[in-house]
Parts: structure tokens; C-alpha cells; sequence
């Protein structure tokens, strides 16, 4: 019984040539391609070639080989593209967690990725509580910290800086922010960093409003109801608000855009990555004050 492997050292001998550069393109010692293709000829019971002066030349029953050899390597290079095509179909579900802060920098792109591939569909949750990546309740997340878990996959996108804002017209009375009212997170979001700060150095405030995202945050302060932390990429686009602080070293923090590792390979999750990742790469380029390391 022959498989394919069988061809494939045929086929190498006769377009190289020789044993030992069939060997060089098959990767392998010259005496396996010796013994094998003696192992061919005896399980075929015929010789396919003879040593000449000028190489080797084919037997009748050699060039029929070959012709078989040619048509097996043209349907299993056929199969090969078709599959290869058939993975760069972009189909089916990719789940997002990040910040309803970073929207206005994905919308755009990802609605556009979409419009290119109708069958796509993205579930984008946008909530303070993290999806948990590792039980799959999302494929790609945004995650602050100086150091993502090293199971996963990604790439740092940048830092934020964090200061204290207020609106336009409330700076008069806003402008000692230790003691004016805050607009918050939720008391259930005691972990995130922010929420920590305030509660670490602004011993005298008052909470004015807890509101769960950060477009709630913004509108909030935009109002009047109070100061809030905001990062300042917020102020180049909006004069109603006001910076009262200096950029909040402590709260200067990196973050990721992460992977599950078992989706290495999934095309629609690549491709929905790599167009977030572009996404932030052009903002950065535009921005004063939202950059990579």
C-alpha cells in the first residue's frame, strides 16, 4: 500500500534531479530518500527510472506514475486553498468587554467591520463588572494594569492619565474639589482604582451622585452635579469642563487588549482585534494626551 508521502519523494527525485537535493527540499537524510523511494518501487513492482549519463530517466511505467503522482499533489494543494479560503470567511459571534469609555474610539471601525461582514455579529458589553475571560463570557477585553495574566494573549495599548474636572461653570465653586461633591462608582465597585483613591485621600467629600459608566460620569459632571475624576483626552474636545487638578500620578495606569489563547487561530476574533488595536493606534497619533509607552 503507497500514500502520499510516496509521490512526494518520487516527484522530488525526478524535478531535482539528484538524491541529495530531493533530500534538501524533503528535509531529510539522502538515505531515507534512497530507501523509500526502493520500497515504492518494490511495493508497485516496477522500476520507475533508470540511471543514465545525463540523470535519471523514466520508465513507461514511470511517466504514468508521475502523471498520477502530478494529479494527487494538484487536488491536495486544491484542498489545501480551499480550506485556507473557507477560514478567511469572517462569520459568526465575537463577544467584547471594555469601557463605554473607549466606544467612541471602536465605534466607527467596528461598525464599518461589520458592514464588510454581514455574518459577523458583535456582543459588546460594556458593564462595570469585568467578563470573565477565562469561563468565556468574552473573547477580547480591555484591562487595566501593569501586567496582564500570562495565559493570555495581547499587546499593551497605552496609559491613562486621570485628573479632576468640573463644569465650566462651576469652577468658582468647585475649585477647592477636596471638599466640593463627587460624582462616583457605585460602593459595590470599592475595587477599581479610582474608587480607592477617593476614599484614600478625599477625606471631607461629599457624594453628590453614583452613577455605573462612564458616559454617565461625564454627563453628571457636565451638569453641575459635582467633580469627578476624568481622564484628559475629555478636555481637548469640550470646553464646558474644567481641569482643577494636575494629572493624579497614582492613578496613571497601562492598559491591554487581551485574548483567550484557544482563539489564537479564529479568524473573526483576529480580525475584530487587530481592527481595535488599529483603532487605538490612530487615536493615539491624534491625541495630546492618550499615548503608548
Amino acid at each position: 500500500m503507497t500514500d502520499w508521502d510516496d509521490y512526494q519523494y518520487f516527484l522530488a527525485l525526478i524535478r531535482q534531479g539528484t538524491v541529495r537535493k530531493a533530500a534538501q527540499i524533503l528535509n531529510v537524510n539522502h538515505s531515507t530518500v534512497s530507501r523509500r523511494l526502493e520500497q515504492f518501487q518494490r511495493r508497485l513492482n516496477v522500476n520507475l527510472y533508470e540511471r543514465g549519463p545525463q540523470g535519471y530517466i523514466l520508465t513507461e511505467a514511470g511517466l504514468k506514475v508521475k502523471q498520477t503522482a502530478e494529479e494527487i499533489e494538484s487536488l491536495t494543494l486544491g484542498c489545501v486553498k480551499v480550506v485556507e479560503n473557507k477560514n478567511q470567511i469572517i462569520e459568526g459571534d465575537v463577544y467584547l468587554d471594555l469601557a463605554d469609555i473607549f466606544i467612541p474610539i471602536v465605534s466607527e471601525a467596528l461598525s464599518n467591520l461589520c458592514q464588510q461582514h454581514p455574518n459577523l455579529t458583535l456582543h459588546l458589553n460594556a458593564d462595570i463588572h469585568n467578563a470573565n475571560i477565562d469561563k468565556r463570557e468574552a473573547d477580547i477585553v480591555i484591562r487595566f494594569g501593569q501586567q496582564p495574566p500570562e495565559h493570555l494573549i495581547g499587546r499593551p495599548l497605552g496609559h491613562l492619565d486621570f485628573a479632576v474636572y468640573c463644569q465650566k461653570q462651576k469652577q468658582p465653586i468647585y475649585q477647592d474639589w477636596q471638599t466640593a461633591p463627587w460624582v462616583r462608582w457605585p460602593k459595590h465597585y470599592r475595587a477599581h482604582i479610582i474608587e480607592q483613591w477617593i476614599d484614600q485621600h478625599i477625606q471631607q467629600t461629599t457624594t453628590a451622585i453614583r452613577v455605573n459608566s462612564y458616559h454617565a460620569l461625564q454627563q453628571f459632571v457636565l451638569s453641575g452635579a459635582g467633580v469627578s475624576l476624568l481622564v484628559p483626552w475629555v478636555e481637548e474636545g469640550n470646553p464646558n469642563l474644567v481641569r482643577l487638578s494636575p494629572v493624579i500620578e497614582e492613578l496613571n495606569g497601562q492598559f491591554w487588549l487581551l485574548k483567550h489563547p484557544d482563539l489564537r487561530g479564529v479568524e473573526r476574533v483576529k480580525c475584530v482585534f487587530d481592527c481595535i488595536n488599529h483603532c487605538f493606534e490612530q487615536h493615539i497619533g491624534k491625541s495630546n494626551f492618550f499615548h503608548r509607552f
